[in-house]
């Protein structure tokens, strides 16, 4: 079973999210801030963690750059999600790498697909 960690700190969106993958067939574990993403991926290594930018204690961009740091991390696939549009953000953003990003309020239909599709599921 594939693992994704959900990095959001809106508790109603993470544990809707985590019902849904759960019902696709993944485990799913959330972390509300951007320290416990952190140690979670180098503790259980997800196969894929789908983040929110704005988060408590390390925000998104500080998650990611952590996982692109880590020589046994580096590949894992990230999603980001975010309500923020400003163009230092999307800069930002694809400067990162990600697979993909979704603008909240986002099709959570398409945000399953994609997932599947990074973990090379039909």
């Amino acid at each position: 079973m594939k693992k994704i960690l959900i990095v959001e700190d809106d508790k109603l969106l993470a544990n809707a999210l985590k019902t849904m993958f759960e019902a696709n067939g993944f485990t799913c574990k959330i972390a509300l801030e951007g320290y416990y993403a952190i140690q979670y991926t180098f503790q259980e290594k997800p196969d894929l963690v789908l983040t929110d930018i704005g988060l408590p204690a390390g925000d998104g961009f500080k998650v990611i750059k952590t996982l692109r740091d880590s020589a046994e991390l580096m590949n894992t696939p990230v999603i980001i999600m975010t309500g923020k549009t400003d163009l230092e953000t999307m800069d930002r953003i694809k400067a990162l790498g990600v697979t993909a990003f979704f603008t909240k309020p986002f099709d959570h239909k398409q945000l399953l697909e994609t997932v599947k599709k990074e973990l090379g599921i039909q």
